[in-house]
């Protein structure tokens, strides 16, 4: 998974979340288009987090990262695809990367620390509305081992477009944006199965969305889109 380089700035950036009123925190209502990105990248954020928090077993940035996903709205959406090559695989479950699970893992990390866990049940509290970062949409699939997922996606001109994919921690995943004349826009390789990719169409129009599968299991992935 992807990690901030500085851990510092990340426990840093951990107590202002924690400290932060959400319902005073709201969204750029000037620009939609902003809000709407902020979102998918306070995603990408938490999961940042989430990663540096269980590798180092730190409940303070787990329970950031809970609180970052309870502050985007997300809605389930269904989204057509068609798969290229691979095959079924059998393994266990990956990693839950979700707001429950950090703080069941965090309220493990704090012991009996009364500070962490008043913060934990602070964070429990929180409705899933949207309060923080705005609201996005999520596809939940899997991809085959070795294989590629591919979607077809309308985005609006002169808007900044973000899609997000979140696995399940268990192989490498790549990312691919195309446009409507095949040409490569955007793409994250990096070794882990959490992708990012933002760039601003200069017309409304249909992209694809590649995610490829470079491991020999399958992944659960989460594709998320503002």
């Amino acid at each position: 998974m992807k990690l901030l380089k500085n851990k510092m700035a990340i426990v840093s950036f951990s107590a202002l979340v924690l400290a932060s009123n959400p319902a005073s925190a709201g969204m750029n209502v000037d620009t939609e288009a902003k809000a709407d990105a902020g979102a998918v990248s306070q995603l990408n954020t938490a999961s940042s987090l989430a990663a540096l928090g269980l590798a180092q077993e730190d409940a303070l940035l787990l329970i950031s990262a809970a609180k970052l996903r309870k502050g985007v709205a997300i809605t389930t959406v269904q989204a057509e695809k068609t798969s290229e090559g691979g095959e079924d695989s059998n393994k266990d479950s990956g990693v839950s990367l979700s707001a429950s699970e950090l703080l069941e893992r965090a309220t493990e990390l704090a012991g009996d620390n009364a500070g962490l866990l008043a913060l934990i049940e602070d964070v429990r509290d929180i409705k899933e509305r949207g309060r923080i970062g705005g609201a996005v949409n999520g596809h939940d699939d899997r991809v085959r081992a070795d294989s590629v997922d591919t979607y077809t996606m309308r985005f609006k001109g002169d808007r900044r477009a973000e899609v997000y994919v979140e696995g399940d921690g268990d192989t490498d995943l790549d990312l691919f944006i195309y446009d409507e004349d095949g040409n490569l826009i955007c793409s994250d390789t990096d070794r882990t199965d959490q992708m990012l990719c933002r760039w601003t169409p200069s017309w409304t129009g249909k992209f694809r969305v590649r995610i490829k599968n470079l491991g020999d299991v399958y992944n659960d992935y989460t594709l998320y889109t503002n």
